[in-house]
């Protein structure tokens, strides 16, 4: 077993591990951002929580005469930083493990954490700084004894008052996963009924808290102001589309080269960065999976496994097409989109525009932009498979998967028969909540399949020559063994062998007549594949013919 802080998020149990050194994010906080509100947006298990627990050790008063810092970057960064460190009382809140199966249960957890830092500070029970009301009304909270949430609203504003008094010195408040209670709520049904109380929660002790030295908020989303920010008008935004102060969350290439030369690993970075890097300006590599790489030596999928997305998996399940436009979205990256930095949660269900914004946000794709135009990407490998995980195996069972993976494997070598065979059993189980009564919907639905399955190809549809539009086309990104095109028909009602056979052999011959194969065949791809899929009501027919390199 490699010494690696593998899921620790407490600072001073990291130090005890190999600790790839942060902590000149607390020189930046100096320099810039006092008096300020920071949001800092990443995807899960970036480093947040750590981060966050970094900056309280190093601030917190109750912390003083701790030694995690000595050998640490920040303390050689020059005096005026040393001078800094527990010297300010700390108010820190972790939102990530609030109930959600209900709202009452949900506010009802807010008011414990506020109890919990009422109660971290039992000194303010007898301070001379407080009046005697205030002490009183310090024992109340601290002890629960207000059952109602909504007296608990504006307490983290008051604590800061009492704490700035008693100590002179101004606060520091740390929120962790601001956002996840909310997303919660939206996920659960609930949301307009606990908005407007996280709304003023959060409001309370950011708006215009003279006594605040700085505050830091975490969380995957910036939500749109008119949802929780609204009226908060000087929060500094990081998130990860931005360059500046991105290297505190993930790992650099530098980070990772003297992890690898640490723990006498030979492994060429650039495969590294190939499976887990590719994040941000700075094109930072997600920590989860490097850690858990260096740890285990396997390149395999490891940060698509510790959590999931329930939006992206409504998304899907109320948008049939939504697959196709997300590859073609990816696959043609020329084709820009509007990045919003701030997003609503109605909107991520109803604007695909929206749904790519929060994709990014949430780790799943990478944006960049020349100055006017966002374009999406896939950052690395373990992306590609966790797309393919989250937005669509979640949706099939364990026999769809198999023949999922089954008729790549058929299209592929040309199986005709084995494909129908197939196709009929995936389209007509696995996609059942389709309303499959149009040639338009088999050809989405299709579509959607082939692009997952070929993940090293780029799949289209409606692709236009001059002689025609051909339905799918299947071209590789990167080798030339191996493409497609397929010509979809769909019949009402049930066709005999003999009609489906014949109307199949028909739609081969168009698609040769006029050419749709001649974007391929311009690549030199060595195996051209020229398929017409044929549907009923009840099932289906394959024709299907090779063109070689050169023969056509």
């Amino acid at each position: 077993m490699k010494n690696l802080p593998i899921g620790i998020e407490d600072f001073a149990v990291a130090c005890n591990y190999y600790y790839v050194d942060k902590t000149l994010i607390i020189k930046d906080i100096l320099d810039y951002l006092i008096g300020k509100n920071v949001l800092f947006t990443k995807p899960r298990r970036f480093g947040k929580s750590l981060t966050l627990s970094m900056i309280d050790y190093y601030f917190n008063i109750k912390e003083r005469g701790n030694t995690y810092f000595n050998d640490k970057k920040i303390f050689q960064a020059g005096k005026k930083y040393v001078d800094a460190a527990n010297i300010y009382p700390v108010i820190h809140i972790n939102m990530k493990n609030l109930p959600d199966e209900s709202p009452a249960l949900m506010l009802d957890g807010v008011r414990g954490l506020v109890v919990e830092c009422y109660r971290a500070f039992p000194e303010l029970g007898d301070s001379p700084f407080l009046r005697e009301a205030e002490r009183k009304e310090y024992a109340d909270l601290a002890n629960g004894f207000n059952k109602d949430p909504w007296n608990y609203i504006t307490a983290v504003e008051t604590l800061s008052h009492w704490l700035y008094r008693h100590y002179q010195k101004k606060v520091v408040i740390l929120v962790d996963e601001y956002d996840t209670p909310i997303q919660n709520a939206f996920d659960n049904g609930y949301y307009d009924e606990v908005i407007g109380y996280f709304r003023k929660f959060y409001s309370s002790f950011l708006k215009a808290n003279k006594d605040l030295f700085f505050s830091v908020l975490t969380g995957v989303l910036e939500i749109a102001k008119e949802s929780i920010f609204s009226d908060l008008n000087n929060l500094t935004v990081f998130p990860i589309t931005e360059k500046d102060l991105s290297q505190y969350f993930g790992f650099t290439r530098e980070e990772v080269q003297e992890m690898l030369n640490h723990f006498s690993l030979s492994i060429p970075f650039e495969r590294i960065q190939e499976w887990y890097g590719g994040y941000g300006p700075l094109n930072m590599l997600n920590p989860w999976s490097v850690l858990n790489f260096v740890d285990k030596e396997a390149f395999v999928p490891y940060w698509v496994s510790t959590g999931a997305n329930n939006a992206i998996r409504a998304f899907v399940s109320q948008n049939p097409g939504l697959i196709e436009k997300l590859n073609f979205a990816i696959d043609n990256p020329e084709d820009s989109f509007f990045f919003q930095g701030a997003v609503s949660y109605r909107d991520i269900r109803a604007d695909f525009n929206t749904f790519l914004s929060f994709l990014v946000q949430a780790g799943y794709l990478s944006a960049s932009h020349d100055g006017e135009r966002w374009k999406a990407v896939v950052p690395n490998l373990e992306i590609s498979s966790a797309i393919q995980r989250e937005i669509v195996d979640r949706n099939l069972n364990n026999e769809s998967i198999l023949l999922a993976h089954r008729l790549k494997t058929a299209i592929e070598k040309g199986e005709a028969d084995e494909i129908a065979d197939l196709i009929t059993k995936y389209v007509l189980s696995s996609f059942s909540y389709y309303d499959l009564t149009k040639e338009k919907d088999y050809q989405v639905l299709v579509t959607g399949i082939l692009a997952v399955l070929f993940s090293t190809h780029i799949v289209k549809s409606e692709v236009i020559n001059r002689f025609g539009r051909c339905d799918i086309l299947i071209s590789p990104k990167k080798d030339k063994r191996f493409g497609a095109v397929i010509e979809l028909k769909k019949y009402k009602g049930v066709l005999s062998e003999e009609r489906k056979k014949q109307y199949a052999k028909n739609a081969l011959l168009q698609i040769e007549s006029r050419q749709y194969y001649q974007e391929l065949q311009l690549r030199e791809i060595e195996r051209i594949g020229l398929y017409s899929f044929v549907f009923d009501d009840k099932g289906s027919h394959i024709e299907y013919s090779l063109v070689k390199k050169g023969e056509i």
